[in-house]
């Protein structure tokens, strides 16, 4: 019985590496940072239906909540990715001493921003949250600036 020639099996081993799949450096998928992967994906966090000045429309105080309505937009809007924010304790404002949790962002797309929990204290409600990754809705955000300011 002859043996074999390697030739032809080198040749079918080179023509599959070529129509096989593979990784080369440089261009692999970026992680995917949202809920599609239930691995890899981040928690989500939605807004409100109903903004919170909607309880006080026949309220005398609603101009003054739509005032801090106003400025917790701009500051959500003005976020951008690798800006430390506080999520308890003075959200919507500098990162300072009172800040329960300190958190980054860490991605953004349209309407949302990516949120990695980064220090917090024990009696925090984001106390379990630290190296978590969380999408945050932009309205979510506003509303929570605006339940600390007691809206």
């Amino acid at each position: 019985m002859p043996l074999l020639s390697p030739r032809p099996l080198l040749a079918f081993l080179a023509a599959m590496s070529l129509l096989a799949p593979g990784c080369s450096p440089g261009s692999m998928d970026p992680i995917r940072r949202d809920d599609s992967n239930f691995l890899l994906g981040a928690k989500r966090v939605d807004g409100p239906e109903i903004d919170r000045c909607h309880r006080h429309l026949d309220s005398p105080r609603f101009d003054a909540c739509r005032d801090a309505l106003f400025l917790a937009q701009t500051w959500v809007r003005g976020l951008s990715i690798g800006d430390s924010v506080c999520m308890q304790g003075g959200v919507g404002e500098p990162v300072g001493n009172a800040c329960m949790a300190r958190a980054s962002v860490m991605d953004a797309r349209s309407g949302a921003l990516l949120i990695e929990f980064r220090e917090t204290r024990p009696d925090s409600r984001y106390a379990d949250a630290v190296m978590t990754q969380t999408w945050y809705a932009e309205s979510a955000l506003v509303d929570l600036a605006l339940a600390e300011q007691g809206w």
